[in-house]
């Protein structure tokens, strides 16, 4: 009986200990992932109205790379960039927040203003959703 106790002590903390290292897991680095994906903001978005299922078979939690032009800027948390990037309609686009994690960032976007960005694509909610976004040069 106690032997069994024991087992079970030891196998709910390897258990805990295994739930913890991936909870605490550190993001991967944006700059260091490839993109799987190269579209304009304006093929990104016509792709999700025409079909949203194939193209979330094709950019959901996915890295893509997008070149757009800036409709938008707002700063969130007040020094995180969210970007609305031109999609050839009148009130949605493709929303992209900048990535969080990175210590140096740059907030001074405008509206007009060429980009390209690395993203992750979250899916479509009347805009396309792109998180973890990076300036790439």
């Amino acid at each position: 009986m106690k032997r069994a106790l024991g087992i079970i002590i030891i196998l709910i903390l390897v258990g805990v200990s295994i739930g913890l290292l991936f909870y605490f897991k550190p993001h991967t680095k944006m700059e260091k992932m490839t993109a799987d994906e190269k579209v304009t903001a304006v093929e990104l978005y016509e792709s999700y109205v025409k079909d949203e299922q194939a193209s979330d078979k094709r950019y959901l939690d996915k890295v893509v790379e997008v070149d757009g032009v800036i409709k938008e800027v707002e700063l969130r948390d007040g020094n995180t960039a969210s970007i609305l990037l031109e999609s050839g309609d009148i009130m949605f686009g493709v929303s992209c927040e900048m990535d969080f994690t990175i210590e140096i960032h740059r907030n001074d976007f405008k509206s007009g203003e060429a980009v390209k960005l690395k993203c992750i694509c979250t899916g479509y909610l009347m805009d396309v959703v792109l998180t973890r976004c990076i300036e790439l040069n």
